[in-house]
């Protein structure tokens, strides 16, 4: 991720500060279903399940 002078909140759009690309998505999935022994399902990899800190902690919740 590097160094940048965004502010991130927690519910602040990965997609509109360009935060997130393709890989990095494949990536953050990885991670969480490693990190939380979750499956993320094809149909799951969506803005409204992983744009944001808020989107992703309510997803994995709702996951466990």
């Amino acid at each position: 991720m590097g160094q940048s002078d965004v502010q991130l909140g927690d519910s602040t759009s990965f997609l509109e500060i360009g935060l997130l690309d393709s890989t990095g998505v494949i990536e953050l999935v990885s991670f969480l279903e490693e990190e939380f022994g979750i499956q993320v399902e094809d149909d799951e990899i969506s803005p409204e399940n992983l744009d944001s800190l808020d989107c992703i902690t309510r997803y994995v919740e709702s996951k466990l």
